[in-house]
């Protein structure tokens, strides 16, 4: 259903309307090239924290444009990368698209190839750029996987073990945090619960389905108790959005959206990803928070979780499973630091909707 046909619709048209608003970084050693945006260094802080922010699927990094403004004021320096498949970003080859379509043993070398990728582009950012490392819990870089965006951000951290150690040793003085924005329950190893209509994702059409898609995702829904601590899957609204609230973007020019858009990998190998079967991401999950001899190459990195509240409830659902699991379902022992966030307003697109609230959310899971 997922073939590499489906990758080549939009991306031409999209490398040629944002190329002029990224920045490119060649990967040492290879033909990968990242493009990613920039707010720049806080001139006037010697402390600032760095944001190494991931998009999620069908939309690239253009979809953080509202928070890049408010870097600086916030003390923060924001780098929001094109992840792979989305142009100008280098495109999967047709070898990286195979591995997908090898079971378990595809998926871990797929997980590997895209969180080890995103090690190495921090390395050599760093290499060329200066920026405040760690100290007294300032400065250093948080890593920021939102969506699906939190599957390469578990990869990174899933795959320590395989960067070189120079690389390591280069990130140590930096790296503090991990924070998974709205993640979801089968990136989790959860599978979804009856309450939850997966329906759109098995829509034939791939434009019909990124539709329904966008409609999904952009809306805001009313869950009636949405607090970790008190509410249950019971009280969480999975498949009814609010209609007296406007969608996010819903007056947002074609012109702009389209510079933000991406079905082909929306339909292609992000669909992919999306069907990997949960022992996959269990075994992701386990190296990423819960084996010690991973964690052990970058101990101090944390992990939060953050949720906005009027996001749809698998996204919540998804963040209160994970932190109340005990490592035992993931075959594994406590190795990292994880705690919990949420905000009380909010849907998918905090960032676009509500980006000082956004910003401030990250800024309180990172420090806590």
């Amino acid at each position: 259903m997922f073939i590499r046909s489906f990758l080549g619709l939009v991306v031409l048209h999209l490398a040629t309307v944002v190329a002029g608003s990224y920045q490119y970084l060649t990967l040492s050693g290879t033909n990968i090239t990242f493009a990613y945006l920039d707010s720049g260094p806080v001139a006037s802080s010697n402390s600032y924290t760095t944001l190494m922010l991931l998009h999620g699927t069908g939309f690239n990094s253009l979809v953080f444009n509202q928070i890049l403004p408010l870097a600086k004021a916030n003390n923060l320096r924001i780098v929001a990368i094109n992840r792979r498949d989305y142009a100008p970003t280098t495109l999967l080859t047709s070898a990286e698209i195979a591995v997908m379509s090898q079971g378990d043993t595809g998926a871990q070398t797929y997980f590997q190839q895209r969180g080890n990728e995103i090690g190495l582009f921090i390395d050599k950012w760093l290499q060329q750029n200066t920026i405040p490392t760690v100290h007294n819990g300032q400065g250093g870089i948080a890593i920021v996987g939102w969506s699906l965006g939190t599957v390469t951000a578990h990869s990174f951290l899933a795959h320590l073990d395989t960067l070189p150690a120079a690389t390591l040793n280069r990130l140590a003085p930096y790296i503090h945090t991990v924070l998974l924005h709205d993640t979801f329950a089968t990136a989790v190893a959860f599978p979804n619960p009856p309450q939850f209509d997966i329906s759109l994702w098995f829509i034939i059409d791939p434009t019909q389905r990124f539709t329904a898609f966008k409609e999904w995702v952009t809306s805001y829904y009313d869950s009636t108790d949405f607090n970790p601590s008190t509410g249950t899957i019971n009280t969480i609204d999975f498949n009814n959005p609010n209609p007296a609230k406007p969608k996010t973007f819903s007056t947002t020019p074609a012109s702009i959206m389209n510079t933000m858009l991406n079905e082909a990998a929306f339909a292609g190998s992000e669909a992919a990803v999306l069907f990997f079967n949960q022992t996959a991401f269990s075994k992701l999950i386990r190296r990423a928070l819960f084996d010690p001899t991973v964690a052990s190459k970058l101990p101090n990195v944390k992990a939060r979780y953050f949720y906005g509240g009027e996001t749809a409830g698998i996204l919540i659902l998804a963040s209160w499973e994970i932190t109340e699991t005990p490592p035992s379902y993931y075959n594994g022992v406590t190795a990292r630091n994880i705690k919990l966030h949420y905000g009380d307003q909010g849907n998918h697109f905090l960032f676009w909707d509500k980006p000082q609230y956004a910003l401030s959310s990250y800024i309180s899971a990172i420090n806590s």
